[in-house]
């Protein structure tokens, strides 16, 4: 079961390093999280005041400084135990951001300031495992063979005043996504890295894919491997599912289960090699 708080290796880690840095400094992180068991199965969101947000974020950009109406901020969860003794690697799954609209603070009014807490594909419900059609096929799929952390590559994403995203603001290029980032990717030391998404890719690398054909590829230190799955959402359009069923050939379907097997056919291919 995916859980905040399960007594694992990386559990005090990434509390302390990755979730207690999103929060203002005198905010009790701990004590909120224990409040997650109330909410996972009543709502898609939890709604705060914007001040428990860090001023790391909404002060570093001068443009946006006092602007901000509203905050999302996607928190991460995982599925596995990191401990080793299943025999399973670790494999973390990066999406973009916490996109958030109007409509999502429609229910306490807009005008509010206040910060919408999630998760990625809001993998903290309890129903995720049974109701979503797109991501869960593919994570339940890695499951088998990985302890998954899925995450955000940015865990915030705002609307200011003049309802202005934060992705066009410059704001998700500081520094401070990249330390989280970073800190993740030292507690996990994963296996696999794989992005949703291949803008996803492009913020976590530097590089851009030269193709839509899908590849298992070295990165880093060279012993973790690095791959791009495109997005799995409604959004994608027919064209382009063509498109990568055609230069992806292994695959029949555009869907969770498909890219879990190419993924598989390149792990098992390396290993012969």
């Amino acid at each position: 079961m995916n859980n905040y708080l399960i007594n694992n290796t990386i559990s005090d880690g990434i509390i302390k390093e990755v979730v207690a840095p999103l929060f203002a400094e005198n905010t009790a992180v701990e004590s909120y999280l224990k409040e997650f068991k109330t909410w996972q199965n009543q709502s898609y969101y939890k709604y705060l005041d914007i001040a428990m947000v860090s001023d790391k974020f909404l002060l570093q950009n001068e443009e946006n400084k006092g602007a901000i109406s509203n905050v999302g901020l996607d928190l991460p969860t995982w599925f596995g135990n990191f401990d080793g003794k299943d025999n399973k690697k670790k494999a973390i799954l990066y999406g973009i951001n916490p996109i958030r609209s109007k409509g999502d603070w429609s229910e306490i009014g807009s005008e509010k300031k206040t910060v919408a807490i999630g998760t990625a594909w809001a993998s903290h419900q309890d129903k995720f495992t049974t109701t979503d059609k797109k991501y869960w096929p593919l994570i339940n799929k890695l499951i088998e063979e990985f302890d998954i952390y899925l995450t955000d590559i940015h865990k915030i994403y705002y609307l200011n005043k003049d309802g202005k995203q934060s992705h066009k603001t410059g704001f998700n290029n500081i520094d401070f996504h990249t330390e989280l980032i970073n800190k993740e990717l030292e507690i996990i030391n994963p296996d696999i890295v794989i992005t949703i998404g291949f803008q996803a890719y492009y913020l976590l690398t530097g590089e851009t894919l030269n193709s839509e054909k899908f590849e298992l590829k070295p990165w880093g230190d060279k012993t973790t491997k690095i791959a791009a799955f495109p997005h799995l959402s409604g959004s994608v359009r027919e064209p382009f599912r063509k498109k990568y069923l055609g230069l992806n050939p292994e695959i029949e379907e555009y869907n969770g289960n498909s890219f879990f097997d190419l993924l598989k056919m390149s792990i098992d291919t390396l290993k012969k090699d």
